[in-house]
């Protein structure tokens, strides 16, 4: 999948493409995908405290750091041929020569991973200190270490996995990363909106200026963001009211069937609302005469 946005700068559209990628992800899953969070290594840490522990990005990159301190000989080699040739790894990116020139350079990378990103934004560190991006070989020794299944979606690529070598499996972690950002998967959506699309019978209106919609169906609409969080917009016909929480009565497939064969909710069509003549006069004009048309 590719998204082109025109004349937009480069910077511009990586965002909006970050924001596109992280709404479809979010929607497919119907999780929340984190906002104002586009760094790799405090996304890791998010994604971890949701699945399992609390965790802190010092820790993940801690982490990491002991893990390729420990190596040497032939699989340090190893790591820096990786290094070398994988496509994320900023020795790539920044076209170091060759191993022999990351080897030279490797204590200088260690150190510059113990920078958190908040230092990168709020200190002014020295010119020798570089932000250094988390590339798939860490995501692989991290996925080890934390015994994670740690899936990456893409804009414009397949979705990658990354799993623990001959270890027990703990959690499964979402990231997503577009270019230079990432973004966590969190929770399930919250249920604020449980009774949008719903359709509902309406009550409880004895009184009140909307007394003669008592007991019609309704459908209730998706919520506005000036109203308050209490009021519910439903669709009646062709008129839509606001109502309060007690006033709508959700009913399921059977009990619509029922209610449209039933004289108590004549003229009921899921999709259409009440059949022409069957709604409450709109201003004395009864619906379905000449004047109302």
């Amino acid at each position: 999948m590719s998204l082109h946005l025109g004349d937009t700068d480069k910077s511009t559209q990586e965002e909006l493409q970050f924001e596109y990628l992280k709404n479809w992800i979010s929607s497919v899953h119907n999780r929340e995908v984190a906002e104002n969070v586009t760094c790799p290594f405090k996304s890791l840490a998010l994604g971890i405290s949701e699945a399992m522990k609390e965790v802190e990005e010092k820790q993940i990159r801690s982490t990491l750091i002991e893990s390729y301190r420990k190596l040497t000989g032939p699989a340090l080699d190893a790591l820096l041929c990786e290094k070398h040739k994988q496509e994320t790894s900023f020795f790539h990116m920044t076209q170091f020569r060759d191993v022999e020139e990351i080897r030279r350079h490797w204590n200088w990378y260690l150190y510059c991973l113990t920078f958190e990103s908040w230092q990168f934004e709020q200190e002014n560190l020295p010119n020798y200190v570089v932000r250094v991006p988390m590339d798939y070989i860490d995501l692989q020794v991290l996925a080890t270490c934390f015994r994670a299944k740690i899936t990456v979606s893409h804009l414009d690529s397949l979705a990658l996995c990354f799993t623990p070598r001959s270890s027990e499996l703990w959690m499964h972690l979402h990231l997503v990363h577009h270019r230079s950002r990432w973004a966590p998967m969190l929770g399930r959506k919250a249920a604020v909106q449980a009774l949008e699309n719903q359709l509902v019978i309406l009550h409880g209106l004895e009184g009140s200026g909307f007394q003669s919609f008592k007991n019609k169906p309704a459908y209730v609409l998706s919520k506005r963001r000036h109203f308050p969080p209490e009021v519910y917009l439903v669709n009646v016909g062709a008129q839509i009211l606001p109502m309060q929480r007690h006033q709508l009565h959700v009913i399921d497939d059977a009990e619509a069937d029922h209610a449209a064969a039933s004289d108590s909710c004549p003229g009921l069509d899921r999709s259409r609302g009440p059949a022409i003549g069957q709604a409450p006069p709109f201003r004395g004009i009864p619906d379905g005469s000449m004047e109302f048309q």
